[in-house]
């Protein structure tokens, strides 16, 4: 950049750019295929152009400084997506003229220029600094904004509105950015108005001290960092701050004022950690936060007041950690809880949810490591949503469950997911559940399924290895029916003699884990069509895997859930990625 200017400078540069713009304007008025109306409109946007430069030139010359700065981009061209970096497409049309607050280096121009005109990604260029790169990047995304004007003026940084920034650096070649990194962003954006700021800077560290220029952000996503301790009033300055994800950020230690301030804090999302300890108070600032996530953190300790301030808490949610001591005291509005993993050596007994009446969703899928108590869901009576399978429960040295009477209670469940190995269907098979309409079992050999959930409507079956003949021919009241197989190309023991009609049937899918591509025998899904009144017009879709429905029918898997119960089951296929291929 020109720093000692003249009078003579800048007329030297406005020159130059009239001149280019001359060229530009004279090449494209010598096509012959254009007509004399569009000849006339370039000219149009040319003459109000030039009158644009002329103007800035004035002021520059007045003040001797490139403030406000301008340069012509020679191609037409419009916003194709929003991602990250913006991508445009280029059309026919005269160009675009852009104004800046400040002169910026040549180099960055000519990126932004070969980022629109050819589409070259920021990894394509080597930033002598991250304010380089960031400049690269808020001048495209403001671009962005005005795409569709003639002259995208962002001269004045009050009306440069950009509601989300992300931060970006996977080389790891900028991972100590710190304020003096940041503070060009005022001259070029109002920050007053960024109300949500992304970072995935490879090995950030240490905790960043400019989250101060953001005093109105309401999310907060930081991802892949290394700051080992989470220092106490390190987001202080955030007074609106609503949503706090911190994912791989590698923190080892939790100071305890680390959340002080966030009175608006509503949802505080950490993932990936080895925070052991999670310490009285530490939420004690946090009066409004509905949704807590601790996933992947190695927590072991979880002191016994730790939960007592969150009187608003309405999700909590524990995936993969090692917990040994934990208690739910002062969780009165929780409503949704996921206790999530196989490492845990805390025992469940019937006291455990006495404090969380309002509960409706409990997935301790891998979690519990002894015999569930009979009234250890008693005192649930709004409970909708329970999933208790367990992969231990595929051992036979394995006894975790012993019978399900802790199940009976349950007057109000809509949807459960349980382990059946040959020791507990005796007992499974006896259960009454009115309310119960959608049933996941996860077993190896299906057997003969007694009709004791008398209002279900879809049953989902996964890791069969074997399904025993007849052993649907009682659940004549089901609409879906979800097969997941183990291997989908060893099922040549299914003959014409294993189903019989289902009435009410409307669906049927499978999917596979172990998934082959050869098709199946056309036999064996035939076999899976008499499941079918024959009197329904049936789409059918056999081949590897296999898809059948009723055309007259609307589909819903889920029909006759609540909300609250479609969250849960949201929530926690949303926490795991499908082990399975499934039939499209």
């Amino acid at each position: 950049m020109d720093k000692n200017l003249s009078s003579h400078n800048i007329s030297k540069y406005y020159e130059c750019l009239i001149n280019t713009i001359d060229i530009h304007t004279e090449k494209m008025l010598a096509d012959v295929l254009i007509s004399n109306d569009q000849k006339v409109h370039i000219n149009n946007e040319r003459s109000y152009i030039m009158s644009k430069i002329k103007e800035i030139e004035k002021i520059n010359k007045g003040s001797l400084k490139f403030e406000p700065y301008c340069f012509f981009i020679d191609k037409e061209f419009e916003k194709v997506t929003r991602d990250l970096i913006p991508i445009f497409h280029l059309k026919h049309g005269f160009g675009k003229l852009i104004i800046l607050k400040n002169q910026i280096d040549k180099d960055i121009i000519e990126k932004i220029k070969d980022h629109i005109i050819l589409h070259k990604e920021p990894e394509d260029y080597d930033f002598d600094s991250y304010k380089d790169y960031l400049k690269f990047y808020i001048h495209l995304k403001l671009i962005d904004v005005q795409c569709s004007n003639l002259i995208i003026d962002l001269s004045n940084p009050e009306f440069n509105i950009l509601r989300t920034i992300e931060l970006i650096d996977y080389t790891e070649r900028f991972k100590r950015i710190r304020l003096k990194n940041l503070k060009c962003l005022e001259s070029l954006i109002n920050l007053n108005a960024v109300e949500s700021l992304k970072t995935e800077i490879s090995g950030m560290y240490p905790f960043p001290d400019y989250l101060g220029l953001f005093q109105f952000l309401k999310y907060v996503e930081i991802c892949d960092s290394n700051w080992e301790t989470l220092p106490s009033n390190g987001f202080a300055n955030l007074k609106l701050l609503e949503t706090l994800m911190l994912k791989e950020t590698k923190i080892r230690s939790i100071e305890k004022d680390a959340f002080k301030g966030l009175k608006n804090l509503k949802k505080l999302i950490l993932k990936i950690g080895y925070t052991k300890t999670l310490e009285n108070n530490m939420f004690n600032d946090l009066d409004n936060l509905k949704e807590l996530s601790f996933d992947f953190f190695g927590i072991i300790s979880i002191k016994p007041n730790t939960f007592k301030d969150l009187k608003n808490l309405e999700t909590l949610c524990l995936i993969r950690n090692t917990i040994e001591q934990m208690e739910l005291n002062g969780l009165t509005s929780l409503r949704y809880l996921y206790l999530i993993g196989n490492r845990n050596k805390l025992l469940l007994d019937s006291n455990f949810f006495n404090n969380c009446l309002n509960l409706t969703v409990i997935n301790l899928e891998d979690f519990y490591s002894n015999d569930l108590p009979s009234n250890t869901f008693e005192s649930l009576k709004c409970l909708k949503y329970l999933n208790i399978s367990h992969d231990k429960l595929f051992l036979s040295e394995n006894i975790i469950l012993t019978t399900f009477d802790f199940l009976k209670p349950l007057k109000y469940l809509e949807y459960l997911s349980v382990t059946l190995n040959e020791d507990l269907y005796q007992y499974f098979n006896t259960i009454e559940l009115p309310s119960l309409k959608h049933l996941c079992i996860k077993c190896y050999t299906v057997p003969i399924l007694e009709n004791n959930f008398k209002n279900l409507v879809t049953l989902q079956i996964e890791f069969i290895k074997k399904l025993e003949p007849c052993c649907f021919n009682k659940l004549n009241g089901i609409r879906n029916l979800r097969l997941f197989f183990n291997d989908n190309s060893k099922l040549g023991f299914i003959d014409s003699t294993y189903f019989n009609k289902l009435d009410s049937l409307d669906y049927l899918g499978t999917g596979s884990g172990n998934y082959s591509s050869d098709y199946l025998n056309p036999q064996i899904g035939e076999s899976f069509v008499r499941l079918f009144d024959e009197k329904k017009k049936l789409n059918k879709k056999i081949k590897a895997l296999i898809k059948i429905s009723n055309e007259d029918a609307e589909i819903d898997i889920y029909s006759g859930l609540s909300d609250e119960t479609k969250n849960g089951i949201k929530y926690s296929e949303a926490a795991f990625s499908t082990r399975w291929t499934i039939s499209l």
